[in-house]
């Protein structure tokens, strides 16, 4: 089938990296024997460099082509991309669209309608009451303008956890269907680390003490001032620790108020944030961290759980995670609440018992590949073959089973 997926770029002037699980999706699709258009609106998404072009003409010739637009503004404006997008989608037989409040969405959307396309939408958590509780009131015109018309007209709506999906009750339409597919994870950077001591040997002068690391965007939903406040406890009890927390600022002033926080609580010696690190410099750190912490207010398919874990870095994640029975299932880390004590307390336990730590590492590793794209890929082809047939959706993804 030829398949269109849309979504908005990097956004690098905000401090992201953009849907970084797009551009694996789309491969994971092809891999399956489809062939897919990559509409990005924005700078590329980290990902996708190698099958950019500028030649419109190999669209659905190669099995896989990324055509990237410029874009301007939070919402990555870019109404030039218009003809070319709508001329892609009349030649899809599906389209997905990612996320919700972007052009690129708003764009799918209106070429899927115009030539009658079945289309499904992939919120990637946006529909969270967390996330719909910032920039209420630009949200809510946007609402009733597109956003209500683009869920509800919609063949499906793919949610990554079955309590993503239960979040997001209010704001999904009646009688749109929805699958359970959660994301995917390429492991095979994983499977051999750089070597231990890189990154603190980098940001840390060579620290050979407890390392606790942070991976991900700065941003309110994170949970940093949970973690700072964490920090500031595990200092009290163990003061040779150590915190990286590393990410980038989204928006790019949050990273002076984590700053901020750091300060106030007495940690500048204690903390490095050496921004946001790709490839092999994050891998670096996750090779030289002892524990991850993650105490995010909420997280359907965390990226950054998943790469501690498929590093085998045990980690202490918050009730939030959808995936957290999984990793509670699987003992590949701690679960708590949202709430400094607790997360100190489970991050000096991981730091007292290396030999537990150590096992957890390894089943962290198992759960990891669970979520591998080749699995992942299937149940998307799945999907989007009972919806372009006209048959009932797979009853295992409406459910949300967990992979065996």
């Amino acid at each position: 089938m030829n398949l269109v997926l849309a979504a908005e770029g990097a956004r690098q002037e905000m401090g992201g990296v953009g849907l970084v699980a797009v551009p694996p999706i789309a491969r994971a699709l092809v891999g399956l024997g489809h062939r897919v258009v990559l509409e990005i609106f924005g700078p590329v998404i980290p990902g996708a460099e190698d099958f950019v072009t500028d030649d419109p003409g190999r669209a659905f010739r190669s099995d896989l082509v990324a055509i990237t637009y410029p874009a301007r503004g939070r919402y990555a404006w870019a109404p030039a991309a218009l003809p070319r997008v709508r001329r892609h989608v009349a030649q899809a037989d599906f389209v997905m669209v990612h996320s919700l409040y972007s052009f690129a969405v708003l764009s799918g959307f209106a070429a899927a309608r115009l030539h009658a396309k079945k289309y499904g939408v992939w919120p990637h958590g946006v529909l969270a009451p967390f996330q719909r509780s910032v920039s209420t009131g630009r949200k809510a015109v946007y609402d009733r303008l597109a956003a209500d018309h683009i869920l509800g007209g919609a063949s499906v709506i793919f949610y990554n956890a079955v309590a993503e999906r239960d979040e997001a009750a209010e704001a999904h339409p009646p009688g749109v269907p929805s699958v359970i597919i959660p994301h995917g994870i390429d492991l095979e950077p994983f499977a051999k680390l750089p070597a231990r001591g890189k990154f603190r040997a980098t940001y840390l002068n060579g620290f050979t003490g407890p390392l606790l690391l942070y991976l991900g965007r700065l941003n309110a939903k994170k949970g940093l001032d949970v973690l700072v406040g964490a920090m500031r406890r595990i200092h009290a009890q163990l003061p040779e620790a150590r915190l990286a927390i590393v990410g980038a600022g989204d928006p790019p002033e949050f990273a002076a108020k984590v700053s901020g926080w750091v300060q106030e609580a007495g940690l500048t010696e204690r903390v490095v944030m050496p921004g946001l690190l790709m490839g092999d410099d994050k891998l670096a750190a996750l090779a030289d961290a002892d524990v991850a912490v993650l105490p995010s207010h909420q997280e359907n398919f965390s990226f950054a759980m998943f790469e501690a874990l498929a590093a085998r870095v045990p980690v202490v994640i918050t009730d939030g995670y959808s995936f957290a029975p999984e990793v509670e299932r699987f003992r590949a880390g701690y679960v708590v609440k949202r709430d400094p004590d607790a997360v100190a307390h489970a991050a000096l336990t991981a730091l007292a018992n290396p030999d537990a730590s150590f096992q957890m590492g390894e089943q962290g590793a198992r759960l990891a590949g669970q979520y591998s794209w080749s699995v992942v890929g299937k149940q998307m082809d799945r999907a989007i073959q009972a919806l372009v047939s006209d048959q009932p959706l797979p009853p295992d993804l409406v459910l949300g089973r967990v992979p065996a």
